[in-house]
């Protein structure tokens, strides 16, 4: 992973939209996350944070593994793989420009439950948790909008994933 220093100034809120557009943030989920936050949250949170660059087969967050960051992909894409028992690993989605990644063992606190492997050359905002943990703190406004919007996201995920199982025997 490449830092490329602060993303402090280097892109602004249309800009970001702009640019989450243009790399393939076509799925609402990814643009609905960016949206449903006020402009001075987007900004709070692109001033702290630092964007890398990420080159195809590393791997930002790794299963069982705690990590310090967050991720909000700006370009590329990646792989989440879980490992069966006898090791191989299982790709069980992807991630695509305007998505979180590392966001569910932040909430939980628990080890990764898959790993997430960059399948071109990417990019990402990295944000530290612990720094995100303190601006929820001090600014209830911005928790109240950060949460809500994090779960409307991953609300969707969950209805997306759950349409696209197919269960035998269920009734629609």
């Amino acid at each position: 992973m490449r830092r490329n220093g602060s993303a402090s100034g280097l892109i602004s809120l249309a800009g970001l939209r702009k640019d989450l557009a243009e790399a393939g943030a076509t799925s609402l989920e990814a643009l609905d996350f960016i949206d449903r936050l006020a402009p001075p949250d987007i900004n709070w949170i692109l001033a702290s944070s630092e964007l890398v660059a990420i080159p195809s087969g590393e791997s930002i967050v790794r299963e069982g593994v705690a990590s310090e960051h967050i991720f909000v992909v700006t370009k590329g894409g990646f792989d989440v793989c879980v490992k069966q028992r006898g090791g191989t690993l299982v790709k069980v989605s992807a991630i695509e420009p305007g998505q979180l990644v590392g966001e569910i063992s932040w909430l939980d606190g628990a080890p990764p439950s898959a790993t997430v492997t960059a399948t071109e050359s990417s990019s990402a905002f990295a944000l530290k948790t612990q720094a995100l943990d303190r601006k929820l703190l001090e600014d209830a406004g911005f928790a109240f909008r950060f949460y809500r919007s994090l779960s409307r996201m991953l609300s969707a995920r969950l209805r997306r994933a759950t349409q696209a199982r197919e269960v035998p025997g269920l009734v629609p």
